[in-house]
């Protein structure tokens, strides 16, 4: 179950609308501060509105798999997200990526 229709709402707000142009027109745009809960809903409302991929970097594995959960609740069924796969070395160890990992992060790319 998805609440996409939700979304509809951010159409209404001249600030959002203000930052797709922006993003429409490739134009640099300023930080946005938002509220943490707010994040992924206006994400997912940007995807929708610029109908093009988009790529979401965070810092800890446990972030990824929270955007992932939460993007699939705003977006409509069917939409495809793929994350890199983890490479499985331990902490401190340096040893080289499994070939499931590598194979799993170009099936992606």
């Amino acid at each position: 179950m998805t609440v996409s229709g939700l979304l509809q709402i951010y159409d209404q707000l001249p600030a959002f609308g203000a930052l797709a142009e922006a993003l429409g027109r490739q134009k640099p745009i300023p930080a946005l501060l938002l509220p943490q809960g707010a994040r992924p809903s206006i994400a997912a409302r940007l995807y929708l509105e610029q109908n093009a991929p988009v790529l979401l970097l965070t810092g800890k594995v446990e972030k990824a798999a929270a955007w992932v959960q939460a993007l699939e609740m705003y977006l409509p069924a069917g939409d495809v997200m793929r994350r890199l796969p983890e490479p499985t070395p331990l902490p401190y160890d340096r040893g080289p990526w499994g070939e499931r990992c590598r194979h799993g992060r170009l099936e992606v790319l």
